[in-house]
């Protein structure tokens, strides 16, 4: 008796989800993998890809379209726009939370899997760092999403204005013969710092002649071995 009620609450505790979840959730009573949703793009998704990758977590991608016509990814559900908080992506679902905003995810499993500081004043300089590596996201997202026209003004732009005044802050941020922006382990400041600046490498192949430590900094994150794998399937930008 004592089983059925157990096999019963677990099935009710799995059938909170969207239909997709509830297909894969009592058999062996395990619960289903993380959900990612978003494009089919790097985008606002990578840190967040990076830091499932460094915890080595295992996940399902949801690839959601552009359009509202697209927006309907859960057979016999509701519209993903409406299942999802603010109907936007990047959203992340495990079964403990869902949750959208992407700096809220990336600060949501970098807590979970250890990829905080150790002290508050530790996390209060990865939350600054992260937040700085976002600023530049942004900032480079103008050039890449520019009409092709406009791209090579905008890059002479960002390469005169903001090179030297972000990508420098991060430089002089850097402790001298550390991997690590803050602390003596990998956090998700790091992890930030790494996708911009690999994007930033993608629009100027030469821009950090200018920046040792920062050279330093990409190559000691590339050669861990979780980015030795294919972090990141979905190439575009």
């Amino acid at each position: 008796m004592l089983f059925v009620m157990m096999c019963f609450l677990i099935g009710c505790v799995a059938s909170s989800g969207p239909p997709e979840c509830q297909a894969n959730s009592v058999v062996g009573f395990s619960a289903p993998k993380p959900k990612l949703y978003y494009f089919n793009v790097r985008g606002k998704a990578e840190v967040i890809r990076l830091v499932l990758a460094e915890a080595q977590v295992e996940y399902d991608v949801v690839i959601v379209g552009k359009t509202g016509s697209e927006w309907n990814d859960i057979p016999g559900g509701p519209k993903l726009a409406e299942y999802l908080a603010f109907g936007q992506v990047p959203a992340y679902e495990d079964s403990d939370i869902k949750l959208a905003q992407s700096q809220t995810i990336v600060r949501y499993l970098a807590e979970k899997h250890g990829l905080v500081g150790r002290t508050r004043e530790e996390r209060g300089r990865i939350d600054m760092v992260a937040e700085g590596a976002a600023d530049i996201a942004g900032l480079l997202g103008r050039v890449f999403w520019a009409k092709p026209e406009r791209q090579p003004e905008l890059k002479a732009e960002f390469q005169k204005l903001y090179t030297p005044k972000f990508v420098g802050a991060l430089e002089r941020l850097l402790p001298a013969g550390s991997d690590y922006f803050v602390g003596d382990h990998i956090s998700y400041a790091d992890l930030a710092v790494f996708s911009v600046l690999d994007h930033f490498l993608l629009m100027d192949r030469a821009g950090l002649a200018a920046f040792p430590k920062l050279q330093a900094f990409v190559a000691a994150t590339t050669a861990r071995p979780v980015h030795q794998q294919k972090v990141v399937e979905h190439a575009k930008h």
